[in-house]
Formats: structure tokens, sequence, C-alpha cells
């Protein structure tokens, strides 16, 4: 069972969801594989998540693209607050990662950084939000800002200088590939 947490539509299953689906593949011998929610502040939060969903369904985690984004991400006690996988492991759980370092993050900005409200109704009414310049406005701000509970990836890089453009499927946008810094 493989999940995608850290965006929509995986950012809005609940844990319980996920721990019944887990339940279904553990008599197969399946594991829960899953991208977390969070990598910055919550990373820590994120991780006892997973670990959670694979003890209440009795199946293997891992972890994919274990990584804390964000400099202000890496607070004094963050060292203090690593251990819930080595404890998980101590208690007979089998909880691997894979451990993921960028200087920047690859990312395709749509997806990765428009708040979770935006992609409410799909492609197209995500296509109309941003064609509207109010809502534009208000998408902008909560990239810059933040909101409560979510994972932003503009936030956690802290500038648009963190982000790195690796995929572009527009023709006439193809220079802009591997550019970090782009407005328009």
């Amino acid at each position: 069972m493989a999940s995608s947490l850290s965006g929509p539509p995986g950012a809005w299953i609940d844990t319980d969801t996920l721990v019944a689906l887990c339940e279904v593949a553990a008599p197969l011998g399946g594991i829960y594989s899953t991208h977390n929610r969070n990598e910055g502040l919550g990373v820590f939060d994120a991780v006892a998540e997973a670990i959670e969903i694979g003890r209440r369904a009795r199946v293997p985690v891992d972890i994919i693209h274990l990584k804390i984004s964000g400099a202000h991400a890496l607070e004094p006690d963050a060292e203090a607050r690593r251990p819930e996988s080595r404890a998980a492991r101590d208690q007979g759980m089998d909880v691997t990662a894979e451990r993921l370092s960028l200087p920047r993050r690859p990312e395709r900005p749509c997806q990765a950084i428009t708040p979770p409200w935006a992609h409410e109704g799909g492609r197209a009414a995500l296509l109309a939000r941003l064609a509207d310049p109010a809502t534009r406005a208000r998408m902008e701000q909560d990239i810059l800002g933040g909101l409560p509970g979510w994972y932003n990836h503009y936030t956690a890089t802290g500038s648009w200088e963190g982000m790195l453009l690796v995929s572009l499927s527009a023709g006439g946008l193809q220079a802009l590939r591997g550019q970090a810094h782009v407005r328009t």
C-alpha cells in the first residue's frame, strides 16, 4: 500500500483510512510505503504517523524521501526527536526510510506549492482559480505566508531560489528548465 500525503489529493486522507487500507494488505505480506505529509517543522509528527499506521495495521513501513526541508526545521532539539523510528525497530517493527538530501527542491510548482484549497474540484477548477486575479492574489498570499497545518514547499525552502524547475510541459517554457528563480 503506497501513499503520497504531501499534497492533494493524498493530503486529504486520514490516518484511520490509511490503517484500514494497510490492514487489507497485511495478510498478503504487504507493506506501507509513504511519502510523508510534512517535510518541514511537522516532519517528526509525519514520521510518527507512518509508524502508527504500520503498528496498527501490522505491516512494515517504508518512508520515501525522508528529509527535513528548510533550515528553520533543523531546530536545536531535532536530534532529540529523531528516535521514533529507532524505538519502533527496537520494538520489532520493520521500519526503513530512503534519505534524500538536496540543496534545492525539484518540484512541480503548481502541485507542490499551491494551497490545498485551490486544488479542490480538480485541474479545471484550479486553472479557473489561477485565471481570476483576486483568487490568484489569495493563492500568492497563502504561498508566501503559509497556512496552519499545510506543509508549504515555498516556506520550507525559504525563498524562490530554493526551488528548481525540472519539469515543464509547455513547449515555450523549456528554456526555463533548471532555473531556480523565475517570475512571470
